[in-house]
């Protein structure tokens, strides 16, 4: 029998994520889908999930939660503060919520997203393949009092069950985090002291961040012009006229026209998933 829960508050930034809607780039439509995927896919593994399932991706401050039957649920991703009803509850260890407990997911420390993955997973429509959030294709995040259904669980017929995972947790790098990049369409336009200076500064993420793209703070010395509209896909790093490097992320554009100068490995996207405004970064190439 399927359940359900219901929306009390929402949080932050709170969005329905799955593994993404490929293959419609040349209608414009982006990848979207959860941003850090493996917190993601071992959520549902943990739940016994069908490889795939929606589940809720968390950003900074979570939602307010009830559960309108019994099922299992477990957090995966950054570390959180938590709580069923009055009982905190830890990420990557499997718990079981009774109908009319509330979850209360509060700040998200030390990373930026916490992923709530529920046995049977989140029965929201699908668009285009997909129940990844989306604007203006779905509405672009939960909202107070909206419930949503869940599938039938599968829960207890997978040996990842019952146990608490260490690996649930998303580590993030104290310090410097050292970015895996490939060198981008046009990388080789960049004078050799342009590479130098992109190879061997230390750079910082701004406030400016969101599911669409992340902004470097500080300026790169670009005297590159605008290219003809390109392709672009999550990981692409963007140089700017004023010299701002953008990451773009899994809700990017799928073309754009400023010189695509790196593009960011699976290994350095995982990396950036947890990394918010102030973390520092070292691009490295592959």
């Amino acid at each position: 029998m399927s359940g359900a829960i219901t929306i009390l508050q929402p949080g932050i930034y709170t969005t329905v994520q799955d593994e993404g809607r490929r293959g419609y780039a040349h209608l414009g439509v982006p990848e979207s889908g959860a941003i850090d995927k493996r917190a993601m896919r071992l959520g549902n593994q943990l739940m016994n999930n069908p490889e795939g399932s929606a589940v809720l991706e968390i950003t900074l401050v979570g939602p307010t939660i009830r559960f309108e039957s019994g099922t299992h649920f477990v957090l995966t991703g950054s570390q959180v503060t938590a709580f069923l009803d009055e009982v905190a509850i830890d990420v990557g260890e499997t718990a079981f919520a009774k109908a009319n407990q509330i979850l209360s997911i509060k700040k998200i420390h030390p990373g930026i997203r916490t992923y709530l993955c529920i046995a049977g997973g989140l029965q929201t429509e699908k668009v285009l393949n997909s129940r990844s959030y989306y604007a203006p294709l779905t509405q672009a995040t939960v909202v107070k009092n909206q419930q949503i259904t869940l599938g039938k669980s599968n829960y207890g017929t997978s040996k990842f069950t019952k146990v608490r995972s260490q690996k649930a947790v998303t580590g993030l790098k104290i310090g410097v985090a050292t970015i895996p990049v490939f060198r981008g369409p046009e990388y080789e336009a960049l004078t050799t002291a342009q590479r130098e200076e992109l190879l061997n500064t230390i750079f910082s993420i701004s406030k400016n961040w969101n599911r669409m793209a992340i902004q470097i703070l500080e300026p790169l010395d670009n005297k590159l012009k605008a290219i003809r509209t390109s392709p672009v896909l999550p990981g692409t790093v963007q140089l700017t006229p004023s010299g701002t490097q953008i990451i773009l992320c899994n809700d990017c554009q799928t073309t754009g026209g400023y010189p695509r100068i790196l593009q960011v490995s699976k290994k350095g996207m995982q990396l950036l998933s947890q990394m918010g405004a102030g973390k520092s970064l070292k691009w490295e190439l592959v």
